[in-house]
């Protein structure tokens, strides 16, 4: 649940402040032991970090 309120959070932050975590991607990859909740929290929160540098990086995350 504290992963959740976390993400939340961090995708306030994004909305606001889209430069904060630019360069953090990874942090929000998926992991399959995930609870669905945060899964889909990650995953908003991807693709609002997702740019033209890092759009490979995206994909082959979403692939898996």
């Amino acid at each position: 649940m504290l992963c959740h309120a976390l993400c939340h959070t961090e995708s306030y932050c994004i909305i606001t402040r889209p430069d904060i975590l630019k360069h953090e991607l990874r942090v929000f990859f998926v992991k399959y032991n995930d609870p669905i909740y945060v899964k889909l929290e990650k995953l908003d929160i991807m693709i609002r970090l997702t740019n033209q540098g890092n759009i490979a990086q995206t994909l082959g995350e979403l692939k898996e």
